[in-house]
């Protein structure tokens, strides 16, 4: 079956992570996202289509990328994408002979999506492993998501969702029977200092997160909050006091501290963008000391770190 014009772009499928849930999994990236994080790592997952990508060490300078379209120019011996005027039809990629250039996001039908995730259960059955959706946000896209994940149901496949959670509740409810655990985020308590890092307030995302985890006691499952733990954004100690204490009350399984990830800064140089944020990872000691007193502060162990 052919994906239609509705199908999301999909960035990536990842296989074997050990860092979205439990055992082994299959992460499949759909691009599209209400957020702008300034430290975002997967900027390309920002937009909903397709986006290119520009290696300019892997450029040997051939040229012909311009011979092929007025879009790209040579100024002062290097290639310049004109990614306003791009139409992204790929054309320029398949005629790279170094892999200088690439596209980011392809379409599946949620079969052929199916299939592709399916071929990795042998591993999910050994390691307790399944099928993680990321993004982007992938809860974007309710109706083509509930559709691939009641195969993965209907198929044995332990399924899982990472959502920054600024979505309609209508999202949540088409695919709250299809997962069997959710990983939401938690970017920042304040609203204000929230819309300042993310471009959008905190209200709706708590609404929802309050929602899931009494939703996911009625029903078994696990709601595991996180907050990206980064540096002079959101890493004042009362913060994460308080979203700790927030997951808690809100009935979530587990609060995890997920350690800086710096990865989307080559990123955003590839895509012709300039790096937003700059910050060395934290220190891991430094992070389970800070796990250890926010436990002390809330009278039990709920804080984790999570590599």
């Amino acid at each position: 079956m052919q994906p239609s014009d509705n199908a999301p772009y999909i960035m990536q499928i990842l296989r074997t992570s050990m860092h979205d849930g439990d055992g082994l999994r299959t992460v499949v990236y759909l691009k599209g996202c209400p957020l702008r994080c300034i430290w975002c790592h997967n900027p390309e997952g920002q937009s909903a289509g397709i986006d290119v990508f520009y290696y300019e060490d892997k450029c040997i300078k051939c040229g012909r990328c311009v011979e092929l379209c007025d879009r790209h120019r040579v100024i002062d011996d290097a290639m310049v994408l004109d990614r306003e005027g791009c139409a992204r039809c790929g054309k320029c990629a398949e005629l790279c002979p170094s892999g200088a250039l690439s596209l980011c996001g392809s379409r599946m039908s949620p079969e052929e999506l199916y299939a592709a995730i399916e071929r990795d259960k042998r591993y999910f059955d050994r390691t307790g492993g399944g099928v993680t959706f990321s993004g982007g946000e992938a809860l974007l896209y309710p109706d083509y998501l509930s559709r691939v994940l009641a195969l993965c149901k209907q198929g044995g496949i332990n399924t899982a969702i990472e959502s920054a959670m600024h979505v309609k509740r209508q999202a949540i409810d088409k695919v709250i029977d299809l997962v069997d655990c959710w990983m939401v985020d938690i970017k920042h308590m304040d609203s204000d200092i929230h819309k300042r890092l993310t471009g959008k307030g905190n209200e709706v995302i708590l609404e929802n997160i309050a929602y899931l985890a009494a939703e996911g006691k009625k029903r078994g499952v696990r709601v595991i909050a996180r907050t990206p733990l980064v540096p002079g954004c959101n890493d004042e100690y009362q913060n994460l006091l308080s979203s700790a204490r927030f997951a808690r009350e809100s009935g979530c399984s587990a609060w995890q501290i997920l350690r800086y990830n710096d990865l989307g800064q080559s990123k955003y140089t590839r895509l012709g963008e300039d790096v937003p944020f700059d910050a060395r990872p934290q220190i891991k000691e430094s992070i389970l000391e800070l796990v250890e007193r926010i436990d002390r502060d809330l009278g039990e162990p709920f804080a984790v770190y999570k590599p």
